[in-house]
């Protein structure tokens, strides 16, 4: 009896035994790798404002603010292929206070919006770098890799770089008479931007193209008028719901064509004077690029348009074509006069049949 007893006790040593290491494991395992993979990427703070201008005056250091937020796939790109590579890590985490602010668009008197309107952010992701006294010093949007280590680089003024930001110190950019910002806080609603990356929330339709606006029955003609420019209608008038179609979780349900028009959609929904189109057209078939080109040319005589595009008949018609080249300006003027000054901007004018 004795026998059995000693071994049912060395059984359950045993058993105990096996329990602890295997705890003993586990936490080493969690809280070893935790340590083990921290600072693996950038380090965000999330502070308030006061908090961070007044961190920066401690330290020396200026601020980035990293502005993202729901259905930003460019912002999702960069937090996994570009902030934890480690000489961009590195270096930010030694050089700035590092801000994420993240706008989830339910609260629209939230601090976050406010900071959007004081720094004039329209699309996401934005790095802004600010001093210790809340002045801007350096924005830029989506870069990859070594571009972004670049930006951090302008931002700080290193002596490598000081001759080419000076590049920048001089001139300015005005809205009659106002700063960019200025005329954004002035004039709510005078600028319509269209990004390269459409952000597309999980609300309607509707609510996609007001986006930044309370609904309201008296925007129904706006946002109508909206849809047609895009050339959006018939896509539309297929979904269930109509224009209070949910568009799902960062708006998959769609294809990329139909979230560039949505994107155009919002742009011209606030009527604006100044018309912003980054890339508006470059995931269109030639009809429909071809219908919205058209309804952007109603535009001329009451709307300022800047088109940034790759696609030459984008800009064929535009009243005046800058071409640029690896950052330079090679030739301005008409569609024809640039194609003569310049022999590669005719070879693909000529490859595309224009």
């Amino acid at each position: 009896m004795a026998i059995y007893y000693i071994i049912a006790l060395n059984l359950v040593i045993g058993f105990m035994f096996r329990i602890i290491i295997s705890l003993l494991f586990f936490i080493f395992a969690t809280f070893g790798n935790a340590k083990g993979q921290k600072n693996e990427t950038i380090d965000f703070s999330f502070l308030p404002y006061n908090d961070f201008i007044k961190k920066s005056k401690e330290t020396g250091k200026p601020i980035m603010i990293y502005f993202t937020g729901t259905g930003c796939s460019l912002c999702i790109k960069m937090e996994k292929l570009v902030f934890p590579l480690e000489e961009i890590r590195n270096f930010y985490n030694s050089s700035f206070i590092n801000i994420e602010l993240f706008d989830d668009f339910k609260k629209p008197d939230s601090a976050i919006k406010q900071l959007q309107r004081k720094y004039g952010i329209v699309s996401q992701p934005t790095f802004i770098f600010i001093d210790s006294t809340g002045e801007v010093i350096h924005k830029s949007g989506y870069k990859e890799k070594n571009d972004f280590l670049l930006v951090g680089q302008q931002a700080i003024g290193t002596d490598n770089y000081r001759g080419w930001i000076s590049l920048f110190d001089k001139g300015k950019v005005e809205i009659n008479g106002l700063s960019p910002l200025d005329a954004i806080s002035t004039w709510p609603g005078a600028i319509g931007y269209m990004p390269q990356d459409i952000l597309i929330s999980n609300g309607t339709v509707r609510e996609n193209v007001m986006l930044g606006f309370d609904s309201n029955p008296m925007y129904d003609q706006r946002v109508q008028s909206a849809i047609t420019i895009a050339q959006l209608s018939e896509f539309v008038q297929t979904l269930p719901k109509g224009l209070d179609q949910p568009m799902g979780d960062r708006g998959t349900s769609i294809s990329g064509g139909q979230r560039q028009r949505l994107g155009i959609a919002r742009a011209v929904f606030t009527a604006p004077k100044l018309l912003v189109l980054d890339e508006a057209t470059s995931a269109l078939d030639g009809e429909t690029e071809a219908n919205i080109s058209s309804a952007i040319q109603a535009f001329r005589g009451d709307v300022t348009v800047l088109m940034i595009a790759h696609r030459l008949s984008t800009v064929l018609t535009a009243d005046r074509v800058v071409y640029m080249d690896k950052g330079e300006i090679r030739a301005q003027g008409s569609f024809e006069e640039v194609r003569r000054a310049v022999p590669d901007f005719d070879r693909q004018a000529n490859l595309m049949g224009l």
